[in-house]
């Protein structure tokens, strides 16, 4: 069940622009899930397994990482489409003159 960050932090990195803010975020859900698991445990007795916890321990940093490269692949795709060749040039600079 702790695996499903990895598909989390996939979709908040498509979703969210930026790469830093789609890494927090991921970051967030994973350990806001951590706090749940560690508050059910602690207080309605639900059986939690350790190892569920050492995966989202683990696995939420580096679901952050993936949704901030998610995100910066998504960025460099979106403004390579948009700095295609049907956009105009903008002008050049014209020289001073008698300058350099």
């Amino acid at each position: 069940m702790a695996l499903l960050i990895f598909p989390i932090g996939i979709l908040l990195g498509w979703v969210l622009r930026p790469p830093r803010r789609a890494a927090v975020a991921t970051q967030t859900v994973g350990f806001g899930v951590l706090v749940v698991l560690s508050l059910l445990w602690g207080f309605a007795g639900v059986q939690v397994s350790p190892w569920e916890s050492l995966v989202l321990v683990v696995a939420t940093p580096l679901a952050g990482l993936l949704a901030s490269w998610v995100a910066r692949w998504r960025l460099s795709r979106s403004s390579a489409a948009a700095s295609g060749g049907d956009l105009p040039r903008p002008p050049r600079r014209a020289r001073k003159a008698g300058g350099v």
